[in-house]
């Protein structure tokens, strides 16, 4: 019996946009949207503030910047659901624009 640690790594329809490249991650406990800190991104004030405490994320020092509820289209052709995200967004670079929690 081998374990297997390969991370799946999805394409999902997130507010009509095909988001591409987003590992389900085992190790996460929240589902995460990274903005990049020198560009424009989310209205801040319109992000609901959150008390999560991200630990060692990315082994370094991350800052959030909020929670925001995201639609999340999943599933192929006749087989699609739409489902609701809580997502925290951080402030921080990252080589995938979205982590989704293993439920």
């Amino acid at each position: 019996h081998l374990s297997h640690h390969d991370v799946l790594v999805v394409t999902l329809i997130i507010l009509n946009f095909e988001v591409k490249r987003i590992p389900i991650d085992n190790n996460s406990a929240v589902n995460v949207v990274f903005v990049h800190p020198e560009e424009d991104g989310p209205d801040i004030d319109k992000l609901a503030k959150t008390q999560t405490i991200i630990d060692a994320f990315n082994e370094e020092d991350s800052s959030w910047v909020g929670q925001i509820k995201l639609p999340v289209l999943v599933g192929v052709r006749d087989d699609m659901v739409i489902t609701m995200g809580d997502f925290l967004v951080m402030s921080t670079l990252s080589l995938y624009n979205i982590i989704i929690e293993r439920q």
